[in-house]
């Protein structure tokens, strides 16, 4: 379990790095900007609230939050689909 919570951390770091890498990069305009944008977004409102990995953190477990939540709510669909059909 440790080594696929160090596996998903990593992936969800990828996921910002890449997005903080765009950003450096150029403007993301608003049609463009996915859930992870918008997060990196809201903390940067307050400059100087959170440090870069305080940031990083915070839209890390967001993003993991509603990966789960989503998990969870299709398996319960399925279940419901399973035993009501």
């Amino acid at each position: 379990m440790k080594r696929t919570a160090k596996e998903l951390d990593w992936v969800l770091g990828r996921w910002v790095e890449e997005h903080r890498k765009r950003r450096a990069v150029a403007k993301v305009e608003d049609d463009e900007q996915d859930f992870i944008h918008f997060m990196l977004s809201a903390t940067e409102l307050e400059e100087g609230k959170y440090s870069v990995q305080e940031a990083d953190t915070i839209v890390k477990a967001t993003c993991l939050v509603n990966l789960l939540k989503l998990s969870l709510q299709n398996l319960l669909d399925h279940f419901l689909h399973f035993f009501l059909l």
